[in-house]
């Protein structure tokens, strides 16, 4: 796979599933880097069946094209430019499911960053994105600004996000001792994140002590 080190030319690529179907659009100007990352940190990379590459000469080309590509296919795993306002309809119909989860009042904030991580883990935001405005998320997610605040400093604390003082909170990339955080009281769901993010010996392991 191509990587490049000239700092016009920008690759958009294309990644799709066994079944063809579009998994996710982006820009890049080492491809080989961008993959080994997108590799390392998202879950739904285990779906990728192949990729395709189309070089442009301009990041600008790329940056349109790539929009162009999202508003028209609609991968399923592209967030940015693809929103009614700042998130997704699509998205915000799911949160508003989950109202359950976001009462309003300070117990929830340990709820909300539990949900925004796995958010973030299925690419609902890349690292190097920002978070959208607190305003959108406070009225999306249904709470208080204080548990906002709360729930992002516990992201924060985690390494999963960064405050950039003047420009906003920015999804970091993932690392390999990133600690999971698990839903307490909910064993099923629980159990399907562990599924998830653990490799087969991992979780045979992990069965094994359970069961000491």
């Amino acid at each position: 796979m191509k990587g490049s080190n000239e700092s016009e030319q920008t690759a958009l690529y294309r990644l799709y599933d066994a079944a063809d179907r579009l998994l996710y659009v982006g820009i890049t100007n080492d491809t080989t880097k961008r993959l080994a990352a997108h590799r390392h940190s998202k879950q739904w990379w285990r779906l990728v069946a192949r990729e395709t590459v189309e070089w442009f000469a301009t990041r600008e080309e790329a940056e349109k094209a790539e929009i162009d590509a999202i508003r028209r296919d609609r991968p399923r795993h592209n967030r940015a430019h693809n929103m009614q306002g700042e998130i997704s309809a699509e998205f915000w119909a799911e949160l508003r499911e989950k109202k359950r989860l976001f009462p309003r009042g300070h117990a929830d904030y340990g709820t909300l960053a539990d949900f925004l991580q796995r958010k973030i883990d299925d690419g609902a935001w890349m690292p190097g994105e920002t978070l959208p405005r607190h305003s959108s998320m406070e009225s999306g997610f249904m709470v208080s600004p204080a548990t906002l605040r709360r729930a992002l400093m516990i992201l924060e604390q985690r390494g999963v996000i960064e405050n950039r003082n003047g420009s906003g909170r920015y999804v970091v990339n993932a690392s390999e001792d990133r600690l999971l955080y698990v839903p307490v009281g909910r064993p099923e769901e629980a159990a399907g994140l562990l599924r998830q993010r653990l490799s087969p010996e991992d979780l045979a392991t992990l069965i094994s002590h359970l069961g000491s």
